[in-house]
């Protein structure tokens, strides 16, 4: 096999960001640019636990009311930043 040049994997651009659209990072794993990939999905993965443990705890309902309270809405949107 060749080496390529950076950035070309000879895979589909077209999928890739479909993948990415889906959940950020797998259009770069899919690229096998696993580093670049990890850099955008921990972070939405560390959301999704967040999210996945406070329904588990308090609730949809409790973490729905809980959006409109000014400090957590800002947390949320700290983490979703």
């Amino acid at each position: 096999m060749t080496p390529t040049p950076a950035g070309r994997t000879g895979r589909s651009a077209a999928i890739a960001i479909a993948l990415s659209f889906l959940w950020p990072g797998l259009g770069q794993a899919y690229q096998r640019r696993y580093r670049v990939a990890a850099v955008f999905a921990v972070p939405i993965v560390v959301l999704a636990a967040y999210v996945v443990v406070e329904l588990a705890t308090a609730g949809p309902q409790t973490m729905a009311f809980q959006l409109f309270d000014a400090g957590y809405a800002q947390a949320v949107l700290v983490l979703g930043i």
